[in-house]
C-alpha cells in the first residue's frame, strides 16, 4: 500500500485511536462522503454502517489501526474486515445477507446504486424516511479506495 493521505470516518474510536490515525497522516470526519474508512466493533444497522456498504469503504475492526500504528503505516485493510464471529453470524441470520459478500458486491459495481432508479418511501419504512434520504445521497462508489 502506498503511503497516502486518508480520510477517516470511525464508528468506534477514543483519544489513543484519533492520535494513531493523525500520527499515521489520516483525517476524522463526520461526513460519509468524505470518509474513506469506517472503523467499528462490529455489523451495525445505521445510516454511517449502510452508507459505508452502498459507497464500497472499507469497514475494518479497531485493531486495523492498532496494528497500523505498529507499522508506522496504514496496513492494507482485508484481514481487518472482520468481527465477532458469533455477533456477524448473528446479524447476518437476522437479516439474510453475507458480509463478505456484500461489500465484493458493493464493490465491484460499475455504477452507483441507485443509477436510474426513482425512491419512494413511505414514513412507515424502517430506517426512518430521514435515514433513507441520507442513504441515498451515499451512493458514489468510493471503490479504488483503501488498498485491499
Amino acid at each position: 500500500m502506498t503511503q497516502q493521505q486518508k480520510t477517516h470516518h470511525l464508528g468506534v474510536i477514543d483519544k489513543v485511536g484519533e492520535n494513531i490515525v493523525k500520527e499515521l497522516g489520516g483525517h476524522l470526519t463526520d461526513d460519509m462522503h468524505e470518509c474513506t474508512h469506517l472503523v467499528t466493533d462490529k455489523i451495525r444497522r445505521t445510516v454511517k454502517f449502510l452508507c459505508a456498504i452502498v459507497r464500497g469503504l472499507r469497514i475494518v475492526n479497531q485493531e486495523w489501526f492498532r496494528d497500523s500504528k505498529k507499522q508506522s503505516r496504514f496496513l492494507a485493510e482485508l484481514s481487518y474486515e472482520n468481527f465477532n464471529e458469533s455477533s456477524t453470524q448473528s446479524i447476518e441470520a437476522r437479516y439474510g445477507f453475507t458480509f463478505t459478500k456484500t461489500m465484493a458486491v458493493a464493490r465491484s459495481r460499475s455504477q452507483q446504486l441507485f443509477s436510474g432508479h426513482q425512491i419512494h418511501v413511505t414514513k412507515s419504512v424502517h430506517p426512518p424516511p430521514q435515514e433513507m434520504y441520507q442513504m441515498s445521497l451515499c451512493p458514489e462508489n468510493a471503490k479504488g479506495l483503501g488498498s485491499s
